[in-house]
């Protein structure tokens, strides 16, 4: 939220908005993101809620709730969501966002904690199919 005057894209793993930060949040534009979370992520939990981390942990938005709160603060007026077999993912993107950008969570259907093997493929992809997202 603070350091979207710096950023255009940012690509958070298992990094929802914080319960806490979320109500606050008030990027200086409109930044695209890109989350991506496994569905059975024990460490942080996919649907939200508390864990345990560094300095006692947080509780954060569910990764569908935090996708769609970026959305709203990019202004984003659309969503579809995709299912992509062979990958075991879905996709919901948010389109129609103030300044071109582009807001998606890729959900890895039955993954757990930690990156996707192919995560620079799925950010390579979000920046071919948006190129309204440019990366800094």
């Amino acid at each position: 939220c603070r350091l979207a005057d710096r950023l255009t894209l940012i690509a958070p793993i298992a990094g929802q908005l914080p319960v806490s930060v979320s109500p606050t949040c008030r990027p200086a534009r409109p930044i695209s993101v890109l989350e991506m979370h496994g569905t059975a992520d024990q460490a942080i939990p996919y649907g939200g809620g508390h864990f345990v981390g560094v300095g006692g942990g947080t509780t954060v938005l569910s990764a569908p709730a935090s996708a769609a709160r970026w959305a709203s603060l990019d202004g984003c007026k659309s969503h579809r969501q995709t299912a992509d077999a062979p990958q075991a993912t879905l996709l919901t993107a948010y389109s129609a966002c103030h300044d071109h950008v582009t807001v998606a969570l890729r959900s890895l259907q039955g993954a757990g904690h930690g990156w996707p093997e192919d995560v620079g493929l799925l950010i390579a992809e979000f920046l071919g199919q948006h190129p309204g997202a440019p990366a800094k």
